[in-house]
């Protein structure tokens, strides 16, 4: 008895040495990245920069394709299916958005590493600042996308313009905090695997059509079989979507949910993207 309980007071202690390992080298990467700040900063600039360089209209077409998509499946849904309901395009505008800017971040965020390989090599920095950088500019480019939203309500359904709108900068927050690590993890993966930016891509786009954008989520609940229902309820990407649309189209505060699910599940997850990210770092330049 006495050796069981040694053996398992050791397991115990190798545990929580593998989880101080594992926050010590979390909390080296963010306080690296923290005081690189102003080079994410820079590089998303650069970024942007580049863009209004090589487009007459820069990010302007991030704004420009939301609408398109807004105006095709309103059509697909409310013309050829002879679905949806009253004021549809504001129904799908708020997710449509958040989607749009989930799908371009981890998409983007894939190759922040294998496409600044010249950078890799000549400067020494915590290269997690580069998948950073490209989260920056996706949620610089989603706030053009909100004004658009916003201008839209005050417009065209004012009585949706209620001081539930101000739980966006709130919702947006807690889809950053959730993206970040999805992001961290797929731009270190890329490097190893050099596949995984077009699977994601394709997951992406699959993923549209199994969420809660161009239905709500009590239709799709209503017509899942039971345990599959009580997972999707749980999906935090699923409940933040439907905040979104509370917020915008329902007019209401959001449930708490919407909000801290998403919000924890990004920060549960940071701990592993940013060790992930830290083993696979050493070997980006022999990768490239």
């Amino acid at each position: 008895m006495a050796g069981w309980r040694l053996r398992r007071a050791h397991r115990h202690v190798q545990l929580v040495q593998v989880i101080a390992g594992w926050l010590g080298r979390t909390g080296s990467i963010v306080i690296d990245a923290w005081s690189w700040r102003q080079l994410i900063y820079r590089l998303a600039r650069a970024e942007l920069t580049r863009e209004h360089a090589r487009l007459a209209l820069g990010s302007l077409w991030w704004v420009l394709d939301a609408l398109l998509y807004l105006g095709v499946y309103t059509f697909l849904v409310t013309i050829v299916l002879d679905r949806g309901g009253p004021d549809y395009p504001l129904f799908i505008f708020g997710p449509l958005l958040a989607w749009k800017w989930l799908s371009l971040t981890i998409g983007s965020s894939c190759n922040a590493v294998v496409g600044n390989e010249r950078l890799i090599r000549q400067l020494a920095f915590p290269h997690v600042a580069l998948p950073m950088a490209r989260v920056v500019v996706q949620a610089w480019r989603f706030l053009g996308g909100l004004v658009v939203l916003l201008f839209g309500i005050f417009v065209f359904w004012p009585d949706r313009a209620t001081p539930a709108l101000a739980w966006l900068p709130i919702l947006m927050l807690a889809q950053l905090v959730f993206m970040a690590p999805f992001a961290i993890a797929g731009a270190a993966i890329t490097v190893y695997f050099r596949d995984t930016a077009t699977l994601v891509r394709h997951l992406l786009r699959i993923g549209l059509y199994l969420s809660p954008v161009l239905f709500s989520l009590d239709q799709i609940l209503g017509r899942l079989p039971e345990p599959v229902a009580a997972l999707y309820e749980r999906n935090p990407l699923a409940l933040l979507l439907e905040g979104y649309r509370t917020a915008t189209y329902g007019a209401a505060a959001p449930s708490a949910q919407s909000v801290l699910l998403p919000l924890g599940t990004g920060l549960l997850l940071m701990v592993p993207a940013l060790v992930l990210f830290s083993r696979l770092q050493p070997q980006f330049s022999k990768r490239l």
